[in-house]
């Protein structure tokens, strides 16, 4: 049996680390993923390895958009 997605022990089983500042990025081993909202700066020491985008027009007839939802980076 497994634990319910989403329960705290399945985030430890992963070594899953809700981040809670910046300060904790420098902290990463080489290897380490992290996934930032589309908005938010690249790290340093980080290398980006799958944005996830989604693109359609913004209104009726109108030019496509590309929105990045969120970025994977991974730590060099």
């Amino acid at each position: 049996m497994q634990p319910a997605p989403g329960g705290r022990e399945v985030l430890t089983r992963m070594h899953t680390v809700d981040l809670a500042g910046s300060a904790q990025l420098e902290q990463a081993q080489t290897g380490d993923v992290v996934v930032l909202s589309g908005n938010e700066p690249s790290p340093a020491g980080f290398a980006l390895i799958d944005p996830e985008t989604v693109t359609g027009p913004t209104s009726i007839g109108g030019k496509p958009t590309t929105i990045v939802l969120v970025n994977v980076f991974q730590r060099r």
